[in-house]
């Protein structure tokens, strides 16, 4: 197995820290496998690990691979949980594995549950923008969706195909999602399927400016008329303003009045980063404007009430809002929270202890 991993790679990180040293993951992989480590360091780039990442066609890290004694590949994967990655090793040694899924897909002879695995494990199409989505994966898309009529994309198999596959925003079934948006939307959710077209377009909309890909994708989202493309127009706009004000430090008022209606509406699309950010700045301006504060702070508060942006940063940022606001329950029970949460993940001790300090202080 080689583990191809490299600088600034934090899933690599978090895999290391949380699927490595388990006892059940070492011993299996260690009894099982020759495990090699091939770290591609920016900084000191190696001519052998170019090489070898081109051979294989690695592109994103973290990326394993599994080979026989020819250096064929039998078996790959990307980042795993404890239980994904256990079971990627076991089918790395069985008939179930990669290979033979890309045997079977080559020559059409696949089902649904077949190509589920395929794509789990296959490097994704999101990755391939600057390449016109050209890749194995996306081929596999091609094929399967080409195979059954569109309508049956509505199917709860076949959505869970596209909502976690899909990011091709010329494909045939992207366009069909488009289309009928609104049954899928019946179906799913709304919201589901507007952050799915959503990061389709952002996705694709990103990387080098000035590259055909990107301008090719910039004239799609420009000339859309779906909501969600619109609002990544305007997410855009936001994010050259922000730019702006951190760099002149001007007035926040206009601007966080300009974008509170696209924040509050499209809160389950917005890069909680943001607002984080934007608070942290307006948390930290010695010129204190409450109208400021109380905006970001329903910004903060909104995006953590999504389950999966709660995050011990986020949370004592939101806390020294309130505290600010003169909110200090919420200030309390947020740094709390943020205390927690950051025992549990195994932060730095010093940086929990300033967050005891801070809570003592929203005691007071």
């Amino acid at each position: 197995m080689i583990y191809f991993t490299g600088t600034g790679c934090t899933l690599c990180k978090k895999m290391e820290r949380e699927v490595f040293n388990q006892e059940e993951i070492f011993s299996y992989f260690n009894q099982s496998f020759i495990n090699v480590e091939s770290f591609d360091d920016f900084k000191k780039p190696d001519p052998a690990t170019k090489a070898l990442r081109l051979k294989y066609e690695i592109i994103s890290n973290p990326t394993f691979i599994f080979i026989d004694t020819n250096g064929a590949v039998i078996h790959k994967a990307g980042y795993k949980t404890a239980d994904e990655f256990m079971l990627i090793g076991k089918q790395a040694l069985s008939t179930d594995n990669y290979s033979n899924w890309r045997r079977k897909i080559e020559t059409g002879d696949f089902d649904t549950e077949l190509l589920l695995k395929y794509l789990s494990v296959e490097q994704k199409p999101v990755l391939y923008a600057e390449n016109d989505y050209d890749c194995p994966a996306q081929f596999a898309l091609n094929s399967y969706f080409s195979s059954i009529p569109l309508s049956e994309s509505l199917l709860p198999k076949n959505w869970e195909i596209i909502d976690r596959f899909v990011a091709n925003p010329y494909s045939e079934v992207f366009n069909y999602l488009l289309e009928n948006c609104l049954l899928f939307g019946k179906k799913y959710g709304t919201q589901s399927v507007n952050r799915k077209i959503y990061m389709v377009y952002k996705n694709a909309w990103s990387g080098n400016t000035g590259s055909a890909a990107y301008k090719k994708a910039e004239a799609v989202v420009l000339n859309s008329n779906h909501p969600m493309a619109k609002t990544l127009v305007g997410f855009r706009k936001m994010s050259i303003e922000y730019s702006r004000i951190i760099s002149q430090q001007t007035e926040w008022n206009p601007f966080l009045k300009s974008f509170d209606s696209l924040v509050m509406q499209f809160s389950y699309v917005t890069e909680p980063y943001w607002i984080y950010s934007i608070t942290n700045d307006i948390n930290n301006r010695a010129d204190l404007n409450t109208q400021a504060l109380e905006i970001s702070n329903r910004w903060l508060q909104e995006i953590l009430s999504y389950p999966e942006n709660e995050d011990e940063d986020y949370l004592a940022t939101y806390a020294k809002s309130c505290y600010l606001l003169g909110k200090f329950t919420q200030a309390m029970k947020s740094q709390e929270k943020a205390i927690k949460l950051a025992k549990e993940r195994n932060i730095d001790s010093e940086d929990i202890q300033l967050m005891i300090r801070d809570l003592e202080k929203y005691k007071k």
